[in-house]
């Protein structure tokens, strides 16, 4: 599984971001800090990299963090959760916090620095002025349908009229161990008819329901505007209900 990391420069001067992180450590929820990886990068599946990324003061490059999810000891019911990493720069830690725990029983591989790969000419929607953001329990129940909420932020000056009404995508990517990954999409349109636009400086939250796979394991849960860079995710549990 993936996860991606952003890492805005807050300074006011440009910088570069180079290589990757040096280590990558992590606070455990049963207590203690520990290594978690040193310079084994991953992957960066989604970065233009190995970078450099250059970043002028406000913009963000990226780390991809990678860990297992079929391995023996994940499979016989063990566990290492952690909700807050520092990734080590040579500048110093980063702290990250997650809002569901981590179980990195299988082990974390960081990524070379990089950027995000730019949006194709046809893709750059007016809707990117939009940020979303999921809310949802930690805990799925297998089988089941599942509710949760998405809250459009308009951040501009101006209204945003939802006109055509746009699609979403919301997705569930389980790993349940080895040779069993089930993947659900699902697409859908807003409900328009009862908003039909976001006011400026304004939010806008939508109840939504979806179906979850009948296999347990930790999941990405994730939610995207079609067509769009607005787009929200975490990591969530899926438990089989007690019979």
């Amino acid at each position: 599984m993936h996860q991606e990391v952003r890492l805005t420069n807050r300074s006011h001067r440009p910088c570069t971001l180079s290589g990757g992180p040096t280590a990558v450590t992590g606070v455990a929820v049963a207590g203690g800090m520990t290594t978690l990886t040193s310079v084994a990068m991953g992957d960066g599946f989604n970065l233009i990299g190995p970078g450099p990324a250059n970043l002028r003061p406000g913009q963000a490059g990226w780390v991809t963090l990678s860990f297992g999810d079929g391995c023996p000891a994940l499979t016989s019911g063990g566990k290492a959760n952690y909700r807050t990493l520092f990734i080590v720069l040579d500048s110093g830690p980063v702290r990250v916090d997650f809002p569901t725990a981590l179980n990195l029983i299988c082990g974390l591989q960081a990524s070379g620095y990089g950027a995000p790969p730019p949006a194709p000419p046809g893709s750059r929607s007016a809707l990117n002025v939009l940020t979303a953001t999921l809310a949802a329990p930690a805990t799925f129940s297998a089988g089941a349908d599942a509710s949760y909420t998405v809250t459009l932020h308009n951040h501009s000056a101006a209204a945003v009229r939802l006109a055509p009404c746009p699609s979403y995508t919301e997705y569930l990517d389980v790993s349940s161990g080895p040779g069993s990954s089930p993947y659900l999409a699902r697409h859908y349109y807003l409900n328009c008819a009862a908003i039909r636009q976001i006011p400026a400086r304004e939010s806008v939250t939508f109840v939504m329901r979806m179906p979850v796979p009948p296999s347990a394991g930790q999941a990405k849960f994730g939610w995207q505007l079609q067509g769009t860079d607005v787009a929200t995710a975490r990591i969530i549990t899926i438990r089989h209900r007690p019979q």
